[in-house]
C-alpha cells in the first residue's frame, strides 16, 4: 500500500469512528443493550454467555481441571520461550549478517494489507473465541462467577475479554489462579497445534507445481498464462516448486523462447511458447512476469484456487493463535503471563518491597524486550503492509 493509499485508509476509519460516535450519542438506549461507545472505541458487553460457561464447566470439571494442570506447565514454557524468541530477535537486529524477523502489533491497513482481512476476521474470531471460553471455563470450574463477556476495538486495535468477580479472584487458592490466567493461552496453543494437524491432514506435504497468481503488465506471460493456472514444466524441465522455476530461469537469457506447460484454471492441460524479457533485476536473465506461489493441493479434489484460499485461511489461523499463544505469556501485566508470574512472586515472597522489587525487574526486562523489537522492526521492516 503506498502512502497516499494508507493516508486515505486512515481518513475512512476516522470518519467510521466519528459516525459511531454520533449514532453512539443519538442513541443512548444502546448501553441497556451493553453497547458502550466512546471516543474511538467501543465496548460490547453481556451475561447471556455465563449459564454456558457454567454447564461446560461443571459437566466434566474433573477432565478440565487436570487440563488446566497441564496449562499451567504449558504457561509457564511459554512465557520462557517467548523470552528466549525475544533476545535472540533481537541480537539479530544488532548482528550485522543476522535474520531477524519482525515484531509488529498486527493492525489492518497499517501493518498488515487490507487484502488480508479476509483471514485476519476470522483468524481473530477463533484467537477471541478459544481463548476468552477458555477464561470463562476456568472461572465457573473454580467457582468464581463472571460478570460479563465481551469485546474491544479500540481505532484499529481489537480485543475481547472475561470479566471475572475479582473479590471471589483474590480467595482462589494459587492453584485455580494459575489455572485460570494460563487457560487462555493453553486454549491458542491447542488451537495452532490443531491447525497444523488439520493442514497436514488436507494438504500434500511438498508442493506440486507453481500457481500464477496474475501476470505483469508489459511482460510475455501477460493474456497467454491465465491467472491460477499451475504451472508444472518449462521445455521439458519439470517444475514442482518456486526454486524449481527460479533456477531454470537461471540460465537463460532475453529473447530465449521456452515452452510453458500448465494446467489452465478449468483442469485443462496446456502449453504455450513466450519470448523470456529481461529480468528487472538482473538484465542478463531471462524473465516471465508472473506473480506466484507454491501449489500446494488438498488431498480431497479441489480447484487451486479454493485450495490457496482454504491454505491461507488455516496458515493466517494457525500462525495468529500459535503468536498469541506465546506473546501473551510474556510476563507483562496485564497479560496473562503478568498475572501468573506475579500470583507466583505473591506466593513466594513475603515482604511487599521485594514482591514489587522482583516484579518491576521481570516485568521490566520483558517489556524491554518487547519495545526494542518492535523499535528495531520498524527501523529495519517498512511499516506500510506486503
Amino acid at each position: 500500500m503506498q502512502m497516499e493509499g494508507l493516508l486515505n485508509f486512515i481518513t475512512w476509519v476516522i470518519a467510521f469512528w466519528v459516525v459511531l460516535m454520533i449514532i453512539g450519542k443519538m442513541f443512548p438506549s444502546l448501553e441497556k443493550h451493553g453497547l458502550f461507545i466512546g471516543p474511538f472505541y467501543a465496548i460490547w458487553k453481556t451475561t447471556r454467555l455465563n449459564p454456558i460457561f457454567t454447564k461446560v464447566a461443571m459437566k466434566w470439571r474433573i477432565a478440565w481441571k487436570v487440563l488446566f494442570d497441564i496449562g499451567i506447565a504449558l504457561g509457564i514454557g511459554q512465557m520462557i520461550f517467548a523470552y528466549y524468541w525475544l533476545l535472540k530477535n533481537l541480537l539479530a537486529f544488532l548482528k550485522a549478517t543476522g535474520e531477524a524477523s519482525p515484531v509488529y502489533p498486527v493492525i489492518p491497513g497499517l501493518t498488515i494489507g487490507l487484502e488480508t482481512i479476509k483471514y485476519f476476521v476470522p483468524a481473530i474470531l477463533v484467537i477471541f473465541i478459544t481463548h476468552e471460553f477458555a477464561h470463562g471455563i476456568a472461572a465457573r470450574m473454580s467457582g468464581v462467577r463472571i460478570r460479563s463477556v465481551g469485546a474491544l476495538v479500540a481505532f484499529l486495535v481489537f480485543a475481547a475479554f472475561v470479566e471475572p468477580d475479582e473479590q471471589e479472584l483474590k480467595q482462589l487458592s494459587v492453584r485455580d489462579k494459575l489455572r485460570m490466567f494460563s487457560a487462555g493461552s493453553m486454549a491458542n496453543l491447542a488451537t495452532a497445534l490443531l491447525i497444523i494437524g488439520i493442514i497436514s491432514v488436507l494438504f500434500l506435504a511438498t508442493p506440486q507445481g507453481v500457481l500464477v497468481m496474475g501476470t505483469l503488465k508489459g511482460y510475455p506471460a501477460e493474456g497467454k498464462v491465465p491467472p491460477y493456472s499451475v504451472i508444472v514444466a518449462l521445455n521439458e524441465t519439470e517444475i514442482t516448486s518456486i526454486g524449481d522455476l527460479a533456477a531454470y530461469l537461471s540460465q537463460t537469457k532475453p529473447g530465449d523462447v521456452v515452452l510453458i506447460r500448465f494446467v489452465d484454471p478449468d483442469g485443462m492441460l496446456r502449453g504455450v511458447r513466450l519470448k523470456l524479457a529481461p529480468n528487472p533485476e538482473n538484465k542478463s536473465r531471462g524473465f516471465l512476469g508472473v506473480r506466484i506461489v507454491n501449489y500446494m493441493p488438498t488431498r480431497i479434489r479441489m480447484s487451486p484456487p479454493a485450495s490457496l484460499e482454504l491454505l491461507n485461511l488455516l496458515s493466517w489461523i494457525q500462525m495468529l493463535c500459535l503468536s498469541a499463544a506465546v506473546l501473551n505469556m510474556l510476563p507483562i501485566y496485564p497479560f496473562d503471563g503478568g498475572r501468573v508470574i506475579f500470583t507466583l512472586i505473591d506466593m513466594k515472597l513475603s515482604g511487599k518491597g521485594a514482591r514489587d522489587l522482583v516484579k518491576g525487574v521481570i516485568m521490566g526486562t520483558a517489556l524491554l524486550l518487547l519495545v526494542l523489537n518492535m523499535a528495531l522492526s520498524m527501523f529495519k521492516f517498512p511499516l506500510i503492509p506486503i
